[in-house]
């Protein structure tokens, strides 16, 4: 098959066929895997007034939305969710989310492109 480049992901496209018996089944419709190349990077987190924080990223080229979660840290349960969130961009030179403030927690950031999703960047900080 073939092997189908965009900005900032491949296209892997398959066929596969079975023998059983010693009779071949003819081939499968075709399968595709997207595989991202890149992760957000550079996480930032500053407060933004007394009740809000600001997170930063450098974007993925080629994603099309960001999956954004937060989490507060507690000394009972370990990390609570806090914030999930999914956000489209329309730049690709900066990327942010704004959100009420979590003072000691972390952050994880995907990029998504359609229905595939890069590797998760983390970032732990306390404000």
């Amino acid at each position: 098959m073939e092997q189908i480049l965009w900005v900032g992901a491949v296209l892997h496209q398959f066929k596969a066929e079975s023998v059983f018996n010693k009779k071949i089944s003819g081939f499968s419709d075709v399968v595709e895997v997207k595989v991202f190349d890149g992760v957000p990077e550079d996480i930032q987190v500053k407060k933004n007034g007394s009740k809000y924080m600001k997170i930063t990223w450098t974007p993925v080229e080629g994603s099309v939305s960001y999956k954004i979660s937060v989490y507060e840290k507690t000394a009972s349960y370990g990390e609570i969710c806090y914030y999930s969130d999914v956000i489209y961009s329309g730049t690709t030179t900066s990327c942010e989310y704004v959100c009420p403030i979590v003072i000691d927690g972390k952050i994880t950031v995907n990029a998504l492109f359609n229905d595939y999703e890069s590797d998760e960047s983390e970032l732990e900080y306390s404000l």
